[in-house]
Parts: structure tokens; sequence; C-alpha cells
């Protein structure tokens, strides 16, 4: 698996947490979502090296066709969440062509995007069952409860929950859904937050930080990448890159005199940050990260917000 998704990982080059969350595990859920979870075990389990190169490929064209089908629902499900749920609290889609394995991908996407609760089903001739991720104010599992009534089978937690409602109760579970999450809501400001960790200065970031930073590992839920702050700094050069040319890398100068470079990456920043140039000046929120590519490492800053340093 890790030689045909072109993976470094081998003796000397021990997988850690990012490689496992974004690389490995992708993979190997991508079995489940798409087919079913034995065909990663089976790759898993096997001891020759031939049968495990074609399983290796199976999973590795499948979890492509997973990319694919997400970004093809998240787009179809993002015009209908415009066209329907502009002015709502909460965002419930259903469609009968939607695959039931990439429907948490499709709503935790929305989610982060619309920054609402989220609902997206697969809607059959008796029943709809489907995925919701929701946003920190709103307790989604505790919403849920109070709807059992209309429900078949739910589950999940704070963030996340799964459901399965007959067709007949959907409209109703959608309005005391959205009753419950807008007097939740109300009087709350949803503009995003964002906690700053510290912030540094250019001397700051070096090889000895990364090495901090990797002690802490690993990273996620409870244990967040820390989130740091970079002042006054100039945009060198900038560069869309991608499908679409949806991601954005920039080169960045400190203000200081300093001669430092830094090479900071985001993705799927082009509605947001379409307005930047050459030249301009910001201020940078962004996690600090070890990018590898062949062999070659280097840090690298991955952005998480960034705002005009002269407004």
């Amino acid at each position: 698996m890790f030689k045909v998704g072109r993976i470094l990982i081998d003796e000397n080059n021990f997988p850690d947490a990012q490689k496992i969350s974004f690389q490995i595990a992708p993979r190997i859920n991508a079995a489940s979502r798409m087919t079913h979870a034995e065909r990663a075990f089976g790759l898993l389990a096997q001891e020759d090296r031939i049968l495990a190169r074609d399983m290796a490929l199976d999973l590795e064209d499948q979890n492509s066709r997973r990319q694919r089908e997400t970004a093809q629902i998240v787009s179809q499900a993002e015009k209908i969440a415009n066209n329907f749920f502009k002015n709502k609290n909460f965002i419930l889609i259903s469609n009968p062509n939607f695959p039931v394995g990439t429907l948490g991908l499709v709503a935790g996407k929305l989610a982060d995007k619309f920054k609402r609760p989220v609902a997206v089903l697969k809607k059959e001739d008796q029943e709809s069952k489907g995925s919701f991720r929701s946003i920190p104010q709103i307790d989604i599992i505790g919403t849920i409860e109070k709807c059992s009534e209309l429900l078949l089978k739910y589950g999940g937690h704070n963030q996340a929950a799964g459901i399965t409602v007959k067709n007949e109760n959907l409209e109703e579970f959608y309005k005391k859904m959205e009753e419950l999450i807008d007097n939740e809501l109300e009087g709350k400001d949803l503009s995003p937050e964002i906690k700053v960790d510290l912030e540094l200065s250019a001397e700051d970031i070096g090889i000895e930080l990364i090495d901090g930073l990797k002690k802490m590992e690993p990273f996620g839920q409870g244990n967040e990448k820390p989130i740091f702050l970079l002042k006054d700094l100039t945009i060198k050069d900038l560069r869309w890159l991608g499908n679409g040319e949806k991601h954005l890398k920039l080169f960045l100068t400190p203000d200081n005199g300093q001669p430092k470079v830094f090479e900071a990456i985001g993705f799927n920043l082009s509605e947001r940050f379409n307005s930047l140039k050459t030249g301009d000046k910001i201020n940078l929120l962004f996690n600090l990260e070890e990018d590898e590519w062949n062999g070659n490492k280097k840090i690298q800053m991955k952005i998480v917000d960034i705002k005009d340093s002269l407004a």
C-alpha cells in the first residue's frame, strides 16, 4: 500500500500522526466506503507480495473514486444549500443518488463551509439514512435524541451522528430539529473564532521548534495542533495550485530584514483569498509542519487564516 500510494515509509522513515491520518487511514477506510471493509483487511493480512500489490492497487483505485465522488457530491450539495438553506440554521439535504459511504465526508465539508449543523441523507423508497456533522455550539446527538420518536435508528456523539428515518417523518423531523437548533443558537455569535496558541517571531521558526512539536504528538481531538501567529510578512510570490486552482501556496519574507523565506500552503482557499497579490503585507495564522517530498524535508506553514497587516 505504501509503494502503490507513493508514501515514503520504511525502516528509516517512520509514519507520524499526519501521515497516518491523511495518507494511510483514508486508503484503508476507502474500502468500507466504496465496497466492503474486508478488502482492506485482506490486504493487511496478505503475506503474498504479488497478491498484496494487486490488492493495494485495487484499494488505491477505490480511494481515488472516493475522492472524486465526494467532490462531485459536495458540489451538488453546496448548490442546494445555497439555494434552499441560505438563511437557515440547520441544513438537511436528501438525495436518492447519494452513496451512503461518503455522506459523512460530505456533511463534514458542508458544516465547515457554512458553519451550521448539516445532515446529508440517501433517500430510499421507504426510508432515508445518513450522517450529521455539527458545530461547537450544538450538541447534535442531544438534539437528535429530542426527536427520537420520529426515528427508526440513531447514534453518535456531540459533533457527529447518523440516523435512519421513515420518509413520511422526514419533513416533521426537519422542522423539529430546525426549531430546536434555532432556539439553541438564538443570540449566539456564530462568527468563526480561532484561538491563537502563541505569537512567533521569524527567529523562532526552525528545526528545533519542529522537533519540540513532534514531542507533543499525536495531535487530534483533545490535543489540537498549535496555531501560531506571525505578523508583518510580505508576499514575495503567490501560486494557485491543483485542479481548478483552489489551493494556495505563498512565499513569504519577514519585514525585520531577516533573509528567511517561508513557504505556506492552504487548501480550498480560492473563494476566501482570491484578492491576494504579490507585495501584500499580511499577518498569518498557521500550523507548523515538516513537509516531505521525494525524501526531501523542509519546514512548511499550513495556512489557517490570513489578515491584511495594514488593516
